[in-house]
C-alpha cells in the first residue's frame, strides 16, 4: 500500500516566488552600478584642472568655473581667458564702476527674454557679493508687468546709469551718454559680453 506521501503531489516554489526573487536581484544590482557610477563621476569631476587668471582660481563647478571674489564663490559661464577677445569699451566699465546702483533694462517680448531676465537675477548676485553694487530691475515695455518699472536710456543718469539688453542682428556694445546697451543676436554672444563686463566691473579684468 503506498504512503500519503506517494499519493499527494509535491509541493514546488511557485514562479511567482521565483520572479520576487530575480526581480530583487535585479534591483540591488541596479543600485551597485549607479553607485560604482556616481564613484567614477566624482572622481573624474575631481581630476578636471583648474584654471588660474591673475590672482583668480577657478574650479569646475557643475558646467560652469567658480571661483571667490571679495570672501564669496561666484560662478560664471566663461572662463576670462575665453573672454579676451571679446571687445568692450573702458568708458562702459567706468560708467558702471563708478556708481553703487545702476539699472537692467530688456524687451520682455524678445526671444531672448528668459535668458535676459536670468542675467538681471545673476548680475544682481554677482555684483553685491563681489562688490556691494546693487541692481534695479525693469523693462523696456512694463504694460504687462506693471510691478517693473519702464526704463529707457532716458532714464540714465549718472548716479543711476542704465545697462539696456537689445536684440539685433549684429553685436555689439554702444554708450549714450550714462546708457551702455549691449545688443545680440543670439544667446551666446548676450553671455559673452554681459560677462566680459562684470569680470571687468570686478576686477578680474582690465
Amino acid at each position: 500500500m503506498s504512503s500519503i506521501g506517494h499519493i499527494l503531489p509535491r509541493n514546488h516554489p511557485k514562479p511567482r516566488i521565483k520572479l520576487a526573487v530575480w526581480f530583487g536581484l535585479f534591483m540591488i544590482g541596479l543600485m551597485l552600478l549607479s553607485s560604482f557610477a556616481f564613484v567614477l563621476d566624482y572622481k573624474s569631476t575631481q581630476n578636471v584642472a583648474t584654471s588660474t587668471y591673475g590672482n583668480y582660481t577657478f574650479t569646475p563647478a557643475q558646467n560652469k568655473w567658480k571661483t571667490e571674489i571679495n570672501g564669496n564663490d561666484l560662478t560664471f559661464t566663461y572662463l576670462p581667458e575665453q573672454l579676451e577677445h571679446t571687445n568692450i569699451s573702458l568708458d562702459a566699465i567706468q560708467i558702471l564702476q563708478s556708481t553703487r546702483v545702476f539699472w537692467i533694462t530688456y524687451d520682455p517680448y524678445s526671444e531672448f527674454s528668459d535668458l535676459l531676465g536670468g542675467i538681471q537675477y545673476t548680475n544682481d548676485d554677482l555684483l553685491k557679493l563681489g562688490k556691494q553694487m546693487y541692481v534695479q530691475r525693469a523693462l523696456l515695455n512694463n504694460s504687462e508687468y506693471p510691478d517693473l518699472p519702464q526704463i529707457n536710456c532716458g532714464n540714465a543718469t549718472v548716479t543711476e546709469p542704465v545697462l539696456m539688453f537689445m536684440q539685433a542682428n549684429e553685436t555689439n556694445l554702444n554708450i549714450d551718454k550714462s546708457c551702455i546697451i549691449i545688443s545680440a543676436a543670439n544667446d551666446e554672444d548676450f553671455l559673452k559680453l554681459n560677462e566680459r563686463l562684470m569680470y571687468s566691473i570686478l576686477g578680474v579684468m582690465q
